[in-house]
């Protein structure tokens, strides 16, 4: 089942900054936009792969787009509305 959720397993930081998105975090650990991203698709049961993410933090959008969530930036409203419009199997 971990295969749902972006993987076998967590990826890890590299010396400064995570390989997959790029957030500062410490060594070895995983960084904590995609270890919040990955917890909730988790949590809420749903693959990352039929998730969708919606932030106005880009690094947050970032993190859930690197755990294999479709992640969508807030901008404004309209922009939001299109963009979901515009999403695979609408």
């Amino acid at each position: 089942m971990a295969g749902l959720f972006g993987g076998n397993s967590p990826h890890r930081c590299g010396p400064t900054r995570c390989g997959w998105c790029g957030q500062r975090c410490a060594p070895g650990a995983e960084c904590t936009a995609c270890a919040r991203a990955r917890a909730a698709s988790h949590r809420l049961l749903v693959s990352s792969a039929a998730a969708v993410f919606v932030d106005d933090k880009p690094g947050n959008v970032t993190g859930a787009g690197a755990v294999g969530i479709t992640a969508v930036r807030f901008t404004d409203a309209g922009a939001l509305r299109t963009a979901l419009e515009d999403l695979p199997g609408r």
